[in-house]
């Protein structure tokens, strides 16, 4: 087993065919079904399942995938750093982002980091705060920016930007013309709140909190 092997297998995965993965790594589809099937032979247990033109990881195929990720990472990470140290940054950096901060935040400071280092590949991953917080603890992102501090001992938090929430209701509304409403006015109104794992949501679960509320208090609507 060699890591040019896990990268094959890694793209066979992701695009679910191996003709399309061969297009990929530039290799014949019968290369890369000898490199799957080295593979394979080294672990002693199929990897992918054939299924008429896909090709669907098993669950030690499953497991492969994500060790291989990880490794492919740190692979990355070692060139990043010696190119780094030699004065000519190069390499992927994945960075990952709540909805917030991964539509309206980082896409304007990624260009001009890639202008300032050409050499940098940048993917970025967009995703709610708890999902983010997961592949950035299994490896698969380097850095991410998240909406919500996720109590997590395998991760560090630092503060980034500064956010405000804001109630927001429609023209007319009782609350319309006010600078401010109580916490617990907020439980007699219909709410649209955001799904699990939101860091917005977490924020506005502690807020409540604090005023002896939960989001179970609030009359959501959607």
């Amino acid at each position: 087993m060699d890591l040019w092997q896990l990268h094959i297998f890694c793209h066979v995965k992701e695009k679910g065919s191996f003709s399309r993965a061969a297009e990929a790594v530039h290799l014949t589809q019968p290369t890369v079904s000898a490199h799957i099937k080295e593979l394979e032979d080294h672990f002693g247990c199929r990897l992918m399942d054939r299924l008429g033109r896909r090709a669907v990881a098993t669950p030690a195929g499953e497991l492969l995938y994500a060790h291989a990720k990880k490794l492919l990472a740190a692979r990355e990470e070692a060139e990043s750093a010696l190119h780094t140290f030699l004065g000519h940054p190069r390499g992927r950096l994945s960075v990952g982002g709540s909805t917030i901060p991964g539509n309206y935040v980082l896409p304007e400071m990624i260009g001009p980091f890639v202008k300032q280092f050409p050499e940098v590949s940048v993917s970025l991953t967009v995703a709610d705060t708890r999902e983010v917080a997961r592949q950035t603890v299994e490896g698969l992102l380097e850095l991410a920016v998240v909406g919500a501090v996720v109590p997590d001992r395998n991760l560090t938090h630092e503060t980034f930007l500064d956010d405000e929430l804001v109630l927001v209701v429609p023209p007319g509304h009782a609350f319309a013309g006010k600078r401010s409403v109580s916490i617990k006015d907020l439980a007699e109104e219909p709410f649209i709140l955001r799904e699990e794992g939101s860091g917005t949501r977490r924020t506005l679960s502690d807020m409540l909190n604090s005023a002896d509320l939960d989001l179970s208090d609030l009359s959501v609507v959607a």
